[in-house]
């Protein structure tokens, strides 16, 4: 029985994930994990609805996370599916508008919470760097191995907890790759993203690009810190490095 059912604990949603046969299911811990558990949800519906990510979309219903097939694809088709993924998101990247993203995200908590520690000069360049126009479209927000399920011949994904309708459109491409360096080599995404010569061996990834993604993960990492009631100075410390240095390296 037990070959059949796994479960983890994820302090990230303050909930236990149970893996039993073809489900994933989520039980939240806390009062504040039913409140996220209920963002969740409404997320997940939305991201049904657009036109790009609902084939993806693993349904979550009744707080049970549907989609995981009995009989697995192999480890080389799981690849072919993760870069076939890529390949859409690159495409469609290529026909994004670029917008000012201070204007299409709200970055108020994020100024209230941690920029408002900047000194008038870094925040100066930080509005100037973070106004900078950049290809916009809808993100999952986080694309990992533990949020894909496969299917036979499709890709299935969970926990659009951070689903945006419009957001910086390299987002789920940077972070998958980020959070695949960070499982192979026990390193923070800080860690990672701050160093250069641990990231961006194959310079794909820009100074800019760099600095937009602490600023968007930042960003979804707060709102979620708040949902939970677990945001306090650590975190602030953490996203204000991360953003000062990242900004240093375009300044």
């Amino acid at each position: 029985m037990l070959n059949y059912l796994q479960s983890v604990y994820a302090p990230g949603s303050q909930s236990i994930i149970v893996k039993p046969l073809n489900k994933v299911i989520k039980i939240p811990l806390s009062p504040s994990s039913w409140q996220n558990l209920k963002h969740e949800l409404h997320a997940n519906k939305l991201a049904r609805k657009d036109p790009f990510w609902m084939p993806y979309v693993a349904i979550l219903k009744q707080f049970s996370l549907f989609g995981i097939s009995k009989k697995l694809t192999s480890c080389s088709q799981h690849c072919q599916l993760v870069d076939a993924l890529k390949r859409d998101l690159l495409k469609r990247i290529g026909k994004c508008k670029t917008y000012d993203l201070t204007k299409v995200i709200n970055i108020q908590p994020l100024h209230d919470h941690v920029l408002s520690e900047l000194s008038p000069n870094e925040l100066s360049n930080f509005l100037k760097a973070a106004q900078n126009p950049v290809e916009i479209s809808s993100c999952h927000g986080d694309i990992c191995a533990q949020n894909i399920l496969f299917d036979k011949a499709s890709i299935r994904l969970i926990d659009w907890t951070n689903y945006q309708q419009q957001f910086w459109a390299y987002y789920d491409l940077m972070h998958y790759e980020i959070q695949y360096l960070a499982n192979q080599s026990n390193y923070s995404w800080t860690r990672i993203v701050t160093n250069d010569g641990l990231f961006n061996h194959d310079l794909r990834w820009s100074p800019r690009d760099h600095f937009f993604y602490s600023l968007c993960r930042s960003f979804l990492e707060l709102k979620a810190n708040l949902r939970l009631n677990q945001f306090d100075s650590s975190y602030k410390t953490k996203y204000l490095k991360v953003i000062k240095t990242t900004l240093g390296y375009i300044s």
